[in-house]
């Protein structure tokens, strides 16, 4: 599938820029459209509005909440109108609650969302809300980029290859990226001896013109996204593309899991699809 519509999200928070910038180039290089969703919080649930405000002050919040709103929404043009690309931006005072179920609402027409990583502090949750609703409810990739990320999506890439459903989907939308990728690494980890979990996977890519080598990784005590990663570090990986969410959300939540530890420390670019 080819991309011609990205969405974007802007908040001003570190790494808005760089996610812009890089959605830009992308948009640019695939002759797509760009979507930006730039937002602030609603006063309801923004964190420094505490219990016991009278309705003066949340008022005074609120028509800061809609400056602010209106002040991002002239960055993001500021730098789009010279840009060359088609584009639309749409803005919104948005209840932490419902941020994910409006960008899913952008994100069911787009065919490249990218996301902000989760990383931490008092978002940390709205933003997974985010990536999860993304991901469950739309047929959107679904890119991650770490804050503060610059440079190209098109460089070595590492595969996260487990067999499943998921990742078999992650490497199909990936696909737009693998074939400008100088370096395509399939690692498995843990696989027991005498199989072969990429026999199929690496002729399906080499009919699409991707060359691609599979690596068996041990995880030898560290987990599963340690492992990967430190793989990735060492091959100076630009992209990593990996299924999300094989086992339910609750027992990743209750028990932990590759996505949820992924989501918590992206070092770089990361693909997922479920």
């Amino acid at each position: 599938m080819s991309i011609k519509t990205i969405l974007t999200l802007y908040d001003g928070a570190d790494g808005s820029m760089g996610r812009l910038e890089e959605a830009v180039e992308i948009a640019r290089a695939n002759d797509a459209h760009l979507t930006v969703f730039g937002f602030t919080l609603d006063v309801a649930v923004h964190p420094n509005v505490y219990a016991g405000v009278g309705s003066a002050a949340v008022a005074q919040i609120a028509d800061k909440a809609r400056e602010e709103l209106a002040k991002l929404r002239e960055k993001i043009d500021a730098y789009l109108v010279n840009s060359g690309i088609p584009f639309n931006i749409e803005t919104d005072v948005c209840f932490a609650s419902d941020v994910a179920e409006d960008v899913a609402a952008l994100a069911r027409f787009a065919d490249l969302t990218l996301l902000p990583d989760t990383g931490e502090g008092p978002f940390q949750e709205t933003r997974t809300q985010v990536v999860e609703t993304v991901l469950f409810s739309c047929e959107s990739r679904v890119v991650l980029l770490p804050d503060g990320y610059k440079g190209p999506l098109i460089g070595p890439t590492v595969i996260a290859w487990d067999m499943s459903r998921e990742a078999t989907l992650a490497v199909k939308a990936a696909l737009p990226f693998l074939k400008h990728a100088p370096k395509v690494d399939i690692a498995c980890v843990n696989v027991a001896e005498g199989t072969l979990p990429a026999a199929r996977l690496g002729p399906f890519l080499d009919r699409h013109g991707i060359k691609a080598e599979v690596v068996p990784l041990s995880s030898k005590g560290s987990s599963i996204s340690e492992t990967l990663n430190t793989h990735a570090d060492s091959i100076g990986a630009e992209l990593m593309v990996m299924g999300a969410y094989g086992h339910s959300r609750l027992r990743e939540i209750v028990f932990g899991g590759v996505t949820r530890k992924t989501l918590r420390g992206v070092k770089r670019p990361t693909l997922m699809a479920h």
